[in-house]
């Protein structure tokens, strides 16, 4: 029985998926995609110092300990875990920039 409450359980037939479990230093590998698929992510120097301030605001903000990041033209990965066992505050289904304009 014990091994039946360990992580994060399945989901109900019919219902969504069963929320993600969030644990104090467990890393957790996190691929965001642009809208549509389109290649929005066209490198050029406003674009790097854009991105990695909007990381670095993250990674302050929301005590991420950020192990590797990844940056394509249409998708961006990150390697990641939580210091504290806290709901994630970013990254999950929220866009970064969206919660770095406050």
């Amino acid at each position: 029985m014990a091994g039946l409450l360990a992580g994060t359980g399945p989901a109900l037939p019919g219902a969504m998926t069963a929320p993600r479990q969030v644990l104090p230093g467990t890393t957790y590998f996190v691929t965001l995609r642009c809208t549509g698929r389109q290649f929005l992510l066209r490198p050029s120097k406003a674009a790097n110092r854009t991105f990695l301030y909007l990381l670095a605001v993250a990674v302050e903000r929301y005590g991420i300990q950020l192990h590797a990041y990844c940056v394509m033209s249409n998708q961006m990965g990150l390697s990641k875990c939580r210091r504290s066992g806290m709901a994630p505050g970013c990254c999950f289904g929220t866009p970064l920039a969206a919660r770095t304009r406050a």
